[in-house]
């Protein structure tokens, strides 16, 4: 990626939401959902969400589901779950124990912009080589990347994860979670890392890490991202 003055992000924040803690969530999450089988397996689900809220605030579009929730600040949990059970009863609905594919949320997201008539069309990305040029030209146009950390494969059983980090006060990097078979919110980038939203937190992923993992113990086709063009 060519060096810039200016490093690919996003030019607003992800809506807050309020947990019932009294925290104030980076994006939407998973944990907090009603149903068990949903918090099980619906991060394709929040991350369709946070990337719906989004665009419904800072880019004007009247979806008719987040519109009149967008204008609080922050969004109270139980409307945001409200939506997000509604987005799961159309076309975004995760499968018990399994999810949904990168496939299965452009599909869904693509019905959900034609029902609402929402002017954007997404695909999934299946050529590994150009991902961060992509992901940079999304940011760079203040769209929010969904990506995948794709699962196992194809011994999908195993447990070779991808590390999440949080910064340090000291702006050093330490390691707070693992997960595969996930998908992510990114909001920000530069040459070594992606800042992204998950579980309501801001994490951060190494993106050599990222590469190598997909190649060793997933696949590109697997670990990408959700490409948004506008009609």
């Amino acid at each position: 990626m060519s060096n810039h003055l200016q490093l690919p992000m996003l030019d607003h924040s992800l809506p807050e939401i309020s947990a019932p803690d009294g925290r104030h969530l980076y994006g939407g999450s998973q944990n907090f959902l009603p149903r068990k089988n949903i918090r099980d397996s619906g991060c394709g689900l929040i991350s369709s969400a946070n990337l719906l809220a989004y665009l419904t605030r800072f880019h004007g579009l009247r979806d008719g589901l987040f519109e009149r929730i967008i204008r609080l600040d922050p969004i109270p949990l139980a409307e945001f779950n409200r939506a997000c059970m509604h987005l799961c009863r159309g076309f975004l609905r995760p499968l018990p124990h399994v999810g949904m594919t990168g496939t299965g949320v452009a599909l869904g997201l693509n019905r959900e912009f034609r029902r609402r008539g929402i002017p954007y069309r997404a695909s999934w990305c299946f050529r590994a080589g150009p991902m961060w040029e992509r992901m940079e030209s999304m940011l760079r146009r203040d769209l929010p990347v969904i990506l995948a950390i794709g699962p196992n494969l194809p011994r999908f059983w195993r447990q070779k994860k991808l590390i999440l980090y949080r910064r340090r006060p000291d702006g050093s990097m330490r390691p707070a979670a693992r997960t595969k078979a996930h998908f992510v919110t990114v909001t920000a980038m530069d040459d070594e890392w992606l800042t992204v939203s998950s579980w309501g937190h801001a994490f951060y992923i190494n993106r050599a890490e990222y590469e190598d993992y997909a190649k060793r113990f997933s696949s590109p086709w697997f670990s990408n991202i959700l490409l948004l063009k506008e009609k």
